[in-house]
């Protein structure tokens, strides 16, 4: 077993010396010292107890991480010297420490370095699975947010992005990937819950001004700010017209696509009972807007005449990829008809779509991705139950294919996933002494999943 550089061989049972290990390396011990624990563990002359109660108070500085501005630069050095005397830690060990002690690798390595979106887009892709085109599209405006807070340099022709695609696509997880990356704010809004101003409810503005007495007024300044369920205030896909409420809020919206605006924020009353205001300046801001628009699609093959009629043949000039993800044919002559106001329309930058995933986009999250749900789950199998937990090919496949079936994306798998575990955790013990392995087959799958 090699964890944190270190190939160890000892009677203790994996997950205590794996913690052990991870204990040693964010301890605030000298390393000569750490290399006599290590020692003795090898060896068998010390004890995972002993272990735990000598690193306890060295982590009392994990909890004040945030606010010490001294505790990456002490963990930069950590990781020089761990290296120099034990051997080069690869990323994937931080699985088991973010998991655990709530430090990951960019609290430790810092954000990387990029030098082009393409590098960026890489980064991203060994994170998002079966999306691609988006990722490469996506990655220019976010490597110039990022660049822009790197050199100070920004980019002139800078917009808002739209991007689309069906429920459980990967909206949210591919936006929350890129902004990790970018070590920026990433400032999530559901647009459908807002309201216009003046209007009862909380207002975009009312949520901005929170979030600015939240993270404070620089930090929302050069966040990402993502508006969700951006489809839903048109009221289209539920059959009816856009209402003044949808209109009022599409006015505030456009605010935010002129990066040479201000907005003005009620902050309630001062001490002098007086009513204050916050500017909040947008030239820093990258402004996502996201949907789903279910129901979009209908609209788009009767366009592009992909629907057949009596009398009528079908539109055979696209490629059958563009056939199959009419998403990718989205424009704004769409989103008018779908209810959006044209001065709104005209001033968002691109339009990106994500693919809707299948059976076999699933299957490669879940074993290709990585930190994906299916290693964190045998991950906290291990570490809880002492077990390790294997699934066949063939029962993983099954979990995807049912969920594509079921049109939720790949939160359709997550559900369904649950499910086959629900029974199998009743019964199982807390951590034992000895390991042992829980195989999980297609059969054993299509026995929990039958009454779903």
């Amino acid at each position: 077993m090699k964890f944190l550089g270190i190939n160890i061989k000892s009677s203790m049972p994996q997950n205590e010396v794996i913690d052990a290990l991870a204990r040693l390396f964010l301890a605030d011990i000298p390393i000569s010292h750490v290399q006599r624990i290590v020692n003795a563990l090898v060896t068998g002359n010390t004890t995972y107890a002993k272990i735990k109660d000598f690193t306890a108070p060295h982590l009392q500085s994990l909890k004040t991480k945030s606010s010490d501005k001294n505790w990456h630069k002490r963990m930069k050095n950590r990781v020089q010297e761990w290296a120099k005397a034990f051997g080069r830690i690869e990323e994937d060990d931080f699985d088991y420490i973010a998991e655990q002690y709530q430090v990951n690798y960019l609290d430790v390595f810092g954000t990387p370095q990029f030098a082009s979106p393409e590098e960026m887009a890489s980064s991203v892709k060994k994170i998002i699975k079966g999306q691609n085109s988006a990722i490469e599209q996506l990655s220019v405006p976010f490597f110039q947010h990022y660049a822009k807070g790197k050199y100070g340099f920004g980019c002139p022709m800078t917009k808002p992005i739209l991007l689309c695609g069906p429920t459980g696509s990967g909206k949210t997880e591919t936006l929350n990937s890129f902004s990790e990356i970018c070590d920026s704010p990433f400032i999530m809004i559901n647009s459908s819950e807002c309201t216009p101003t003046g209007w009862k409810g909380a207002s975009f503005e009312d949520v901005l001004a929170e979030k600015v007495r939240k993270y404070g007024r620089s930090e929302v300044e050069n966040a990402i700010i993502f508006i969700d369920e951006i489809d839903k205030i048109t009221h289209t896909g539920c059959g009816k017209e856009t209402d003044d409420m949808g209109y009022d809020i599409m006015r505030f919206m456009m605010n935010l696509t002129d990066p040479r605006n201000n907005i003005r924020l009620n902050n309630g009353l001062g001490k002098n009972g007086e009513q204050s205001f916050i500017e909040l300046s947008i030239s820093n801001m990258l402004i996502v807007f996201s949907g789903a628009f279910s129901g979009i699609e209908k609209m788009i093959k009767k366009r592009l005449n992909l629907i057949y009629g009596v009398g009528f043949t079908c539109n055979t000039s696209l490629s059958p990829d563009k056939q199959q993800n009419v998403y990718s044919q989205i424009t704004s002559d769409d989103l008018q008809q779908w209810g959006f106001m044209a001065e709104f329309t005209g001033r968002l930058g691109q339009i990106i779509t994500l693919n809707p995933l299948g059976e076999n986009e699933m299957y490669q999250i879940l074993t290709e991705s990585k930190n994906s749900i299916l290693t964190r789950q045998i991950s906290y199998t291990r570490n809880l139950y002492n077990a390790k937990l294997r699934f066949t090919e063939t029962a993983l496949r099954l979990i995807c294919r049912k969920a594509a079936g079921r049109g939720l994306g790949f939160r359709g798998v997550q559900t369904l996933f649950a499910s086959c575990l629900n029974s199998l955790y009743y019964k199982l013990p807390v951590a034992g002494s000895a390991c042992h392995t829980i195989d999980v087959d297609e059969i054993y799958v299509e026995q929990q999943l039958k009454t779903l």
